[in-house]
Order: structure tokens, then C-alpha cells, then sequence
């Protein structure tokens, strides 16, 4: 009976080592099919990071010709830059050019006109004073005439005067018997025109001429040139503005050759 509860114990050891067999077997096929699906897993993962290996190599490729084309294009655009400062440059010269031009040519044609002006004020001048007698400076017997009337400063103060001061440079003189007209003839008359005639007429009356600075021309530079005037009571006729100093000459009598004197 013993040795058979010996052998109930052994049967009953063997089912259980032959079910733990079977249970280890069991697990261990799992464990493979695990394992296998991690290896296919794993070599998913590789070829998973070998195509994101590529697309990183590829991806740096691009940004190396993209660093590439920006460092072209940013020397390109500084060539560009300094290309477009080398025609604004020029643009500024030819602008500067073309300025310094036309305000030649306006000059030129302020001078030509004026100076036409000035022969039609010198032709018609008997008409403008209503008689008298005078001419241009350049004339001899203007000339003659003027170095009577500065007689008494002739020889002193007068070798000081400027050449805006002095009458013999005046574009026109104009006399009634003892009074005097000196002229500025311009086209467009401004403020250098008005302090001529009225600097010059200054030294006649130095020397005792009853003198009247008188500017002649097509239209004022602007009002403050037009008051400048009014301010040292000369005489005007620019364009159809006639001062009443300018129609008061004309209405003097023609009583002969002037002589000094207040």
C-alpha cells in the first residue's frame, strides 16, 4: 500500500511536471511569437528611421542650396543696390545739370530780353519822360554830362564808390533842366535792380542833383521788390504799374540842359 501511495504521488508529480511542460512550451511559443513581432517591429523602426535619415539628408541638401541661393541673391542685391546708388548718383548730376541749364537758359533769356528792353527804353525815351534829354552812359555826351554834375565829388569820395554806386555804370540818365532820372532797365526788375538805382541816384544827390532813381522793366520780381521801392520813393514803370513819382518827371517842363543843384 505504501509503495502504491508512492506511486499515486509520482503519477500525480509526472501530469504536473507534464502540464508544467506544457504550460512552459505554451510561454515559450508566445515569447517567440513576441519576439518575432518585436523583430518586425524593430526592423519596421530601422527602415522607418532609415527613410527619415534620407529625408533629413535630403532636407539639409535643400537647405545647403537654399543658403547657397540666398547668399547669391544677397550678393546680387547688393550689386543691385549699388548699382541703383550709382544711377541715383547720376540721376542727381544729370538733375543738377539740367538745373544749372535752365536756369542758364532762363538767364540767358532774362538777360537777351532785358537787354532788348533796354534798346526799346533807349529809342523811345523822349516818349517815356515826355521830352527831356539823355542817353545811355555809354554815350559821350551822357558821360560829359554826368561829370558835370559830379564835379564837386569827383575828385574825392567817388574813387571809394562801388560799382553798384556808380551812376556812370547806370543803364540810362535822363534830364529836365535841373532834374534827373537815373535808370535800371530789367526785365523782371528785383531787389538788386532797385538798390542799383536807388544806391546810384544816392550819389548824384550827394553831389547836389535833384535826382529820381527809376527802374524800367516787364513785371516785378514779387511785392516785397514793388515795396522795397515804394520804401525809397523812386520812380517805376514795370509793365502797367506807373508810380506817381515816374508820371510827375514826365510832366516837368523841357526847360533846357540841368545843372547841379538841390
Amino acid at each position: 500500500m505504501e509503495t502504491t501511495a508512492r506511486i499515486d504521488r509520482l503519477e500525480d508529480a509526472l501530469i504536473q511536471l507534464a502540464t508544467a511542460q506544457r504550460e512552459l512550451v505554451t510561454a515559450q511559443e508566445r515569447t517567440e511569437a513576441r519576439l518575432g513581432e518585436l523583430t518586425a517591429a524593430q526592423e519596421r523602426t530601422e527602415m522607418r528611421l532609415g527613410q527619415l535619415a534620407a529625408a533629413q539628408e535630403r532636407t539639409e541638401a535643400r537647405l545647403s542650396e537654399l543658403a547657397t541661393a540666398q547668399r547669391d541673391l544677397a550678393a546680387a542685391q547688393e550689386r543691385t543696390e549699388s548699382r541703383l546708388g550709382q544711377l541715383a548718383a547720376a540721376q542727381e548730376r544729370t538733375e543738377t545739370q539740367l538745373g544749372a541749364l535752365l536756369s542758364w537758359q532762363r538767364g540767358e533769356d532774362g538777360r537777351r530780353r532785358g537787354e532788348r528792353l533796354e534798346r526799346e527804353v533807349l529809342r523811345g525815351a523822349p516818349t517815356l519822360f515826355s521830352r527831356g534829354r539823355g542817353g545811355s552812359t555809354d554815350q559821350e555826351h551822357v558821360r560829359q554830362h554826368l561829370i558835370q554834375l559830379l564835379g564837386p565829388i569827383l575828385d574825392g569820395d567817388l574813387r571809394d564808390v562801388p560799382p553798384e554806386a556808380d551812376p556812370f555804370l547806370a543803364d540810362l540818365l535822363w534830364w529836365k533842366g535841373d532834374h534827373v532820372a537815373l535808370v535800371e532797365v530789367s526785365w523782371v526788375v528785383d531787389e538788386y535792380d532797385v538798390q542799383r538805382a536807388y544806391q546810384r541816384a544816392e550819389t548824384l544827390r550827394r553831389a547836389g542833383v535833384t535826382v529820381l532813381p527809376v527802374v524800367i522793366g516787364d513785371s516785378w520780381a514779387n511785392g516785397e521788390v514793388r515795396a522795397l521801392a515804394v520804401a525809397y520813393r523812386m520812380g517805376w514803370r514795370v509793365g502797367g504799374d506807373l508810380s506817381d513819382a515816374y508820371i510827375d518827371f514826365r510832366r516837368l517842363p523841357d526847360t533846357g540842359s540841368a545843372t547841379a543843384g538841390a
